[in-house]
Order: structure tokens, then C-alpha cells, then sequence
């Protein structure tokens, strides 16, 4: 193997394995001792733990599950596009494949892996049928499912605009790339690449292979996880190309352990441990004392402690089972581990003789923890009376197959009919938690009743009972399930919050030549999925003439709308950086039944009179050392800034409320500007109401023709 450019080329799937699993092989399961008799623990073998090939499909949709160890596909983000399978010349091998198609929007997936282990290899084999890299094409790993491909992500690989050179792309805790030789999409159109990642959740890391399917060798990098100690659970599949010819078509999906103990579930009666008999001296019997080694699982409570003696007939080389019996405890205690150790070898008369060696390391077992237990998210929970109130549950333990768990509520100084549930109804509200295979935590609502009260009111919510059903090869299909942690919670209740929030700043952010984002300051706490929803917010670039919402515009793309809830700010990124000396107008929707709201649902609060009233907030931005806008009377303004630049912030009748002078430099740095009459009701006068970082500035703005009230 030649090391390239920090990566390893010309390495073959199998010496991909080789080299992790001698990475990761504990000494104990490895002896690198030579004589003419030893006896070694045999190392675990892998096992496939999920698979899938198109050719066990007649049909493939949303939802539809198949192959083995995997759950169903789950929709995620995306619309327009379709999931269905590829046959013929457009498949892998000529017959089945599967194909995610971008649309309009984009496509993505999720399958959960039924018996995830920390460490394992994950190959799959993708042809990237597509002509443009407007999004991401490929695949990842995942701590758990999300909403989004990106949620809880791990490390992902496929194809991505951030290359730049039609090449593959892995993001783990950073950015790399693997060149195949792909110069243009026409190159790379029709190419199927073939994936080998072996990663280890708990060490943090991970090896990518890639190669044509018609190479022998894969190009190799190694990296980091985002995360560390977050166990694969999930599979991503994406296809964020979008236009109806976009598709990613993809085939014979394995996932296969590194196993480097003995595993075994807590409900399977018992673990087996092999050691085996090399060397020149095959032609003498020998009998092998063994004991197990309590670690984490503790005899008695975990297994039963076992000893005993091995026979190895004369001429017998075959390996030799170690039955350890295991206690299914009913207890959520994770996985445990104990050891095997060999303790001594006799051959007739003799004990430990000099031409025997024993592995001198203990072999691993390591029991999965089969329990399952239930709790709410937190031990208190507070509302405001006009809200729906939503309350998590959380599995602990396994979070394979599906699951459930009754709740109900009781009262407190909360009366059911009066302040929850149904009006006039006096009885306690109950239902069911019901949890699909995979999914870590599930929620439920009890409705809340609006009514005039003063100080607070409280009742209490109970969980109760618990079943689970678990679908993992080679496990049985019930599992324990009990309720465990915080079972009741405290709700308490306050009358409805009617403030709507408002718009308190706004900020451009990004160097002098441009707008890299705006950030806008709110008064309050924000409902998080509707601040960061960038149809919640619309962004023009404007003529100089722009007033009232007049004149002519354009509207700007966002690309995203990230909240910050510790400052109740949202930043606002578009899709391309605002060029500077021309304005902007940021429109924040606070439209009934839709845009930006507060925690007890109060629209954001725009610029009318009537404060209970939710109306859209706009505001105009510009950037620049000269920028030239017209104010509600219609008077054309120009400001010009020596020595620094400006960001100029205006209300939604056209009048500045902040200039911002940025970079300036004491003494040198002059201000200027100039006020005309452009409009039929224009006056020839203006008003800036704060100037800021004017130290050192010379020539500030007076009147007349500027109203400066505040200059810092």
C-alpha cells in the first residue's frame, strides 16, 4: 500500500477489514505465540447484521420494509421526487435496483438499523444518474432517525457541490474528498461507485473506501465522527439533486460487525466460547481448565458462574465449546460484560508441561441488554391555558420494535372539564403512547381548556404499564417493558399571555464588500420550528425609490433561518451574499396562521396600532460608504462615509432609525450627506433617530436638513 496525499490507495474491501479489525482486536483474542501445543480463544466471527438486494422486490415504496435486519423506509424531507426501483440498463446489475429520484425538491429517507453495534462495516454500491450538484447525493449513518437527512448525522459520503471536482465527498468532523478521476457529469453519469465505511461509534472514527465497480482498489480516508459514543442506529439516503432526471440508484446494502468480544442477547439461555488447539503436537491428549471472570455482568445476577474442563482427544484439533448460562434479570442495566479465563492444561501426570502455552489474556463476552423502560422527559411542565399541552416520552433501554405505554391525568387545583380536557366533561383524560421500531422517544397532548383565572393551577400526568414487541434476527420477539424514572409529572398551568413579540433589532453581519446574514433581536422566547422556517420571513432587494413597500423589488432567497433561544435572535442566511450600495427590506410574517409567534402562540407584532393585533414587520438594510434611499415624505437622502463604511436600518415607512459606521478611523473619518425634495409631499428635511460609532468622526450630520436625535 502506498501512502498518498494522506490516503491510502490501491487497498482491497478485504484488507479494509484486515486492517480495522486488527485495530480493534484485543490482545487477548490474538496470540502471536508459536509452539508445539497452544490452545487460544477463537475470535468472534462476523456477522451480517442487516442486508438488502432490489432482487427480493416486485415493488418499492414508501414504507415498504424487506431484506434483512433493517426497519421500514420513513420519508423524511423532500417532495416532488419518488422512491421506486430502477430495472433493467438504468440497475446495477442488470436486474433490481433501487432508486431515489430528486424532483423538484429533492428526496430523502431513513431505514433503522433493528440491531445496531458500535462497531461495524457498511458497504453499498451507488450510480449517480444526475447532472447538476445543486444538493446532496449519497448516504450516512446516524445516532437517530430525525425529521431531516442531517439530524443526528454521523458521518455521511456521496456526491455534493462542496467538491467541486466531481468528486466523492465525506463529512465527518471534517470535509474530505476522494478523487475517482471524474472530470464533468458527463464523465461521471452512468459510473457506479462502489462505499466500504467501517466505523467505531466509540472510539469516534472511521475508514471510507471508494472505487469504480469495475476497479479492484478502493481510494481510502480516515477521519472522525461529529460525535463520539453515539451507537449507529439509523441509515440516510439521499437525493437533494433536484430536476425530474436526478437520480441516485443504489443496491447490495450490508452491514456486517467487527466484533470484538462475544455477544450475545440477555434472553438467549446461554453464551459459547471456543478455544482452539494448534501446533506440531496434535497426537497428545490434554485436558484445559476454564473459569469465568466477573466485569461489568456480575455472576449471579447476569450469568451463572461456570467452570470446568476441556478434552482434547489425541489427533483432535477441533474447537471446543464453553457453555456459559445467562440470566435474563429484568433490569434496564445495559450491555455488561464478563470474561472467560483459561486457568490450566494438564496431559497425564502433568501439569502446565513446558511445550503447552494457554492463552494468557481471558476471552469477552458481552451481554445485550434486553429491557425496555419508559419515562416522561422532565418531572415538571408549564403551560399557558390557551396551548395545547405536549408531553415526551422516553424509552430507555432498547429502542427496537414497537412499543407502547399508557398515561392518564389527575387532578390537582387543575379541575378536568373546567381547566383540561373537554369542556363540561368531568372526567380524567387517558390515552396510549404507541413508539415504532426505532423511535427513541413519542409524544402525547392533553388539550387545555382558556379561561380567566389568576395566580397558577396544577394537575399531574401518569404513566402506567408498558408492552414492547421486538423484530431483531436471532432474538425473541417479546422483551421487558416496564414504566421506570420520572412516571408523574407536574403540570402547572397560567393564564394566556396575549403580548405578541416584536421586533426589537436587526443587524447585518459579514465584511465591508458584503451581507453575509442579518440577525433580528426579539422580545421574547420563540416557538423554535416557526422561527427557523424561512417561509416565515421574506427578503426583496429594492430601488432607492422604495417606500411604503413601493417601488420596484426582487425577491432574495434564504437559504436557512437558525434560532438562538438563550437570545431570541434568528439569523437569517441567503442563498448568495447582498451586494452592498443598494437596499434590502426584510418583511417578518406575523400574518395570523402563520410566521413568527411567541411560546403562547402570539404572532409577531409588525408596525400597527394596535398592539394585540398580529400584523407582518418590515424593515429596510443597506451596506456601504455611500448609500442613497428616500424617507416617508419622499425626500431623496444620500450619505456618504471617508475612511469606514455604513449599515443603515430603516422602519417601514422609509425613515432611518439606525446608522451604523463601522472600521472608521479618529480623525480621518468624515461623514457627509445631502437631503432633496423628490416627491410631491417632501419637505427637504429628514430624521436619523441614533447615529452610532461616530467617535473620532468629524463633520456628523446637524440640522438642518438631518434630525439626529441620539449620536454615540
Amino acid at each position: 500500500m502506498i501512502l498518498n496525499n494522506g490516503r491510502w490507495r490501491g487497498v482491497r474491501r478485504r484488507s479494509i477489514r484486515a486492517a480495522v479489525e486488527a485495530a480493534v482486536q484485543p490482545l487477548e483474542n490474538r496470540c502471536l505465540l508459536s509452539n508445539n501445543s497452544v490452545f487460544t480463544f477463537q475470535a468472534p466471527q462476523p456477522v451480517t447484521l442487516a442486508s438488502d438486494d432490489a432482487q427480493s422486490y416486485t415493488t418499492w415504496n414508501y414504507g415498504d420494509n424487506g431484506g434483512t435486519g433493517l426497519g421500514p423506509a420513513t420519508f423524511l424531507e423532500g417532495s416532488g421526487g419518488s422512491i421506486f426501483l430502477a430495472t433493467g440498463g438504468t440497475s446495477i446489475d442488470g436486474g433490481k435496483s433501487f432508486d431515489i429520484r430528486g424532483g423538484t425538491l429533492g428526496q430523502a429517507m431513513t431505514r433503522s438499523i433493528l440491531a445496531p453495534t458500535s462497531q461495524a462495516e457498511y458497504t453499498v454500491s451507488a450510480t449517480f444518474n444526475e447532472d447538476n450538484t445543486n444538493g446532496f447525493d449519497g448516504f450516512n449513518i446516524k445516532s437517530a432517525p430525525g425529521t431531516k437527512f442531517a439530524d443526528n448525522e454521523l458521518v455521511s459520503f456521496g456526491l455534493s457541490n462542496t467538491g467541486g471536482d466531481f468528486s466523492v465527498v465525506v463529512s465527518g468532523a471534517i470535509d474530505q474528498t476522494i478523487d475517482l478521476g471524474f472530470t464533468s457529469f458527463t464523465s461521471l453519469v452512468n459510473s457506479t461507485i462502489d462505499f466500504d465505511l467501517v466505523y467505531d461509534t466509540n472510539a469516534g472514527s472511521f475508514t471510507l473506501g471508494a472505487k469504480l465497480h469495475s476497479d479492484a482498489s478502493f481510494t481510502t480516508v480516515s477521519g472522525s465522527l461529529k460525535s463520539a459514543g453515539n451507537t449507529a442506529t439509523t441509515l440516510g439516503f439521499s437525493a437533494m439533486n433536484t430536476g425530474n432526471n436526478q437520480d441516485m440508484i443504489f443496491d447490495d446494502l450490508k452491514i456486517t460487525t467487527l466484533p470484538t468480544a462475544y455477544r450475545v442477547q440477555e434472553d438467549a439461555l446461554f453464551a459459547q466460547v471456543f478455544v482452539t488447539r494448534t501446533g506440531d503436537n496434535l497426537n497428545t491428549p490434554f485436558n484445559v481448565d476454564y473459569t469465568t471472570v466477573d466485569g461489568t455482568a456480575i455472576a449471579g445476577t447476569d450469568y451463572v458462574t461456570t467452570m470446568g474442563t476441556l478434552t482434547f482427544a489425541s489427533g483432535d484439533s477441533t474447537p471446543q465449546a464453553i457453555i456459559i448460562p445467562i440470566i435474563d434479570n429484568h433490569r434496564i442495566d445495559g450491555d455488561r460484560s464478563f470474561f472467560v479465563q483459561l486457568t490450566n492444561v494438564t496431559s497425564g501426570f502433568q501439569t502446565n508441561p513446558p511445550n503447552v502455552v494457554l492463552d494468557a489474556s481471558p476471552a469477552t463476552v458481552t451481554i445485550h441488554d434486553n429491557d425496555l423502560g419508559f419515562q416522561l422527559s422532565q418531572a415538571t411542565y408549564g403551560f399557558q391555558n390557551n396551548q395545547t399541552a405536549t408531553f415526551t416520552v422516553q424509552r430507555e433501554g432498547i429502542t427496537q420494535g414497537a412499543a407502547s405505554v399508557n398515561w392518564s391525568t389527575l387532578h390537582g387545583t387543575a379541575t378536568p372539564g373546567v381547566d383540561y380536557g373537554t369542556f363540561g366533561n368531568g372526567w380524567e383524560v387517558s390515552g396510549t403512547v404507541n413508539f415504532a421500531d426505532g423511535q427513541a422517544s413519542a409524544t402525547f397532548t392533553v388539550p387545555l381548556i382558556q379561561s380567566s383565572f389568576t395566580g397558577g393551577r396544577n394537575f399531574s400526568v401518569v404513566l402506567s404499564g408498558g408492552t414492547s414487541g421486538l423484530n431483531v434476527p436471532n432474538a425473541t420477539p417479546l422483551v421487558d417493558a416496564f414504566v421506570t424514572g420520572t412516571s408523574t409529572a407536574t403540570v402547572a398551568l397560567t393564564s394566556a399571555d396575549t403580548t405578541p413579540p416584536t421586533v426589537i433589532g436587526v443587524h447585518l453581519i459579514g465584511p465591508k464588500s458584503s451581507i453575509k446574514s442579518v440577525r433580528v433581536d426579539f422580545s421574547e422566547a420563540l416557538i423554535q420550528a416557526q422561527a427557523e422556517s424561512t417561509t416565515s420571513y421574506a427578503l426583496y432587494a429594492v430601488q432607492n425609490d422604495s417606500r411604503f413597500g413601493s417601488g420596484a423589488r426582487s425577491k432574495v432567497k434564504l437559504r436557512s433561518a437558525s434560532y438562538d433561544a438563550a437570545s431570541h435572535t434568528v439569523t437569517l442566511v441567503p442563498a448568495q451574499p447582498l451586494g452592498t450600495g443598494r437596499s434590502y427590506q426584510l418583511v417578518v410574517i406575523g400574518a395570523p396562521n402563520a410566521g413568527v409567534t411567541d411560546l403562547a402562540l402570539n404572532h409577531v407584532h409588525g408596525d400597527a396600532t394596535d398592539a394585540n393585533v398580529a400584523h407582518n414587520f418590515s424593515t429596510y438594510f443597506a451596506r456601504g460608504s455611500s448609500i442613497t434611499y428616500t424617507d416617508h415624505n419622499g425626500d431623496r437622502v444620500h450619505l456618504n462615509l471617508r475612511k469606514g463604511y455604513m449599515d443603515l436600518v430603516r422602519n417601514s415607512q422609509g425613515d432611518a432609525t439606525l446608522l451604523l459606521l463601522q472600521q472608521t478611523v479618529p480623525g480621518t473619518s468624515a461623514l457627509s450627506g445631502t437631503v432633496m425634495q423628490h416627491g410631491p409631499d417632501a419637505d427637504g428635511v429628514t430624521t436619523i433617530d441614533t447615529i452610532s460609532g461616530a467617535t473620532g468622526v468629524s463633520d456628523l450630520l446637524h440640522h438642518p436638513p438631518f434630525n439626529v436625535t441620539t449620536i454615540n
